[in-house]
């Protein structure tokens, strides 16, 4: 059914499939978890993994993101790099918990909850690929914003007050009950870090 299908250019220059059956038999991978546009794919790697003697590794092809309109999430949409979401001042933690939201439910399966909001280690725990929807998820903004909102409250004071003074220079010099309570108050009014500049140039804070 597949045919004859090109695996190098030359014998110096291997092309995609043959690169990543190598790339993943020397890395030990034993889990491949990728796009469900890669599916047609796998048939090609395997075939290349039994030429080469290679141990084929357990594949898992989930739905693709989506944009709000509901086709395939590309720059069009103002889809950016991680790197991006780091410097607009997104937690880590609050990132992983919405990407893991995606086409996955906690209510699914044994591990039902109301919750929306799980630490690495919790979700660790009730991750199942088992529950993994088969339709596309939309890629909410506003829902990355309230889970970010959510870990914030999260973090321990000090850090919040590292954070948030960092941003606001002016309040450096505030006696520590004042600074702590511009804390609380600014936390309250962003979603995330990269907030307090723009309310900041507005000038929403009185210090």
């Amino acid at each position: 059914d597949l045919g004859d299908f090109v695996i190098a250019k030359n014998l110096d220059t291997p092309l995609f499939h043959l690169a990543v059956v190598v790339d993943d038999h020397e890395m030990g991978i034993t889990h491949v978890i990728r796009g469900e546009d890669h599916l047609s794919n796998t048939p090609r790697q395997i075939l290349l993994q039994e030429a080469i003697g290679a141990q084929t590794p357990a594949y898992a092809h989930i739905p693709l993101i989506l944009a709000p309109d509901k086709s395939k999430l590309s720059k069009r949409h103002g889809a950016v790099a991680l790197t991006e979401y780091k410097e607009e001042g997104y937690l880590p933690e609050a990132l992983i918990n919405f990407m893991a939201l995606l086409g996955w439910s906690p209510q699914a399966g044994n591990n039902r909850t109301n919750d929306e909001i799980f630490s690495l280690g919790e979700l660790t725990q009730k991750f199942n690929l088992q529950e993994v929807s088969k339709s596309g998820a939309v890629f909410d903004i506003q829902k990355l914003d309230w889970i970010n909102h959510e870990h914030l409250k999260r973090l321990p004071l000090e850090i919040l007050e590292g954070e948030v003074l960092s941003r606001l220079p002016a309040a450096a010099d505030l006696p520590p009950t004042r600074a702590s309570k511009l804390v609380e108050t600014v936390v309250e009014r962003i979603d995330k870090f990269g907030d307090i500049h723009k309310l900041d140039e507005a000038g929403e804070w009185n210090y």
